[in-house]
Formats: structure tokens, sequence, C-alpha cells
């Protein structure tokens, strides 16, 4: 959950470790500055009033196993392949990430 006060210069949020599976703890920083959110779900609608600007970076298909065999192993890749690509890809469909992204790389 993300937490704004607008008469506050800070943001304030919870990592989510997933070598655990689990929020581990609150993070506060300066949002003046400007702010790089990284993650697939950084793009949800439920943001879009704190996004002034939308890059969306895909990767083929075959990288992309490539790297989560690198990452997490034989018997995770498995678990991503059948669980986790399927549902972000509809994640990415549902909501016209891509589509909606001011740049495409």
């Amino acid at each position: 959950e993300v937490v704004q006060n607008v008469c506050n210069p800070t943001i304030e949020y919870q990592v989510f470790d997933c070598s655990c599976m689990r929020l581990t703890h609150t993070r506060t920083i300066n949002k003046n500055n400007g702010l790089i959110v990284e993650g697939c779900y950084s793009h949800h609608p439920y943001f879009k009033e704190y996004m002034d600007y939308k890059v969306f970076l895909g990767v083929d298909e075959e990288l992309q196993v490539a790297r989560i065999l690198k990452r997490n192993g034989e018997k995770m890749l498995q678990r991503f392949v059948n669980e986790w690509i399927p549902k972000e890809n509809l994640y990415f469909e549902t909501f016209k990430i891509k589509e909606k992204a001011n740049i495409i790389l």
C-alpha cells in the first residue's frame, strides 16, 4: 500500500521480498526529486494518478525463460512457466499495460 500526504514531501511503501514471499519492511523516501518505480505491477491502474510517464520493457519468451532458469533453477522455472507468466500476460492484456505506456522498449 502506498501512503501519500500532500503536505509531506515523502512517500512510504512496503517492500515485498520474493525470497520469503512476504512484505518485510517499510521504506520512506523523498518524492520531490522524481521517482522511478520498477516492477510488473507498477503500471496497475491503482497507481495512475501518481505517474507522469510509463515505460514498458518487454522481453522475448526464450530470453525470459533462460533468465528465470538461471536465477531460480529448474524447479521454479516450471512454476513460472505454468503459473506466473500466464497470470502476468493476462494482467498485461486486461489492463492494456503495453498499449498505455508512453514508450515501449
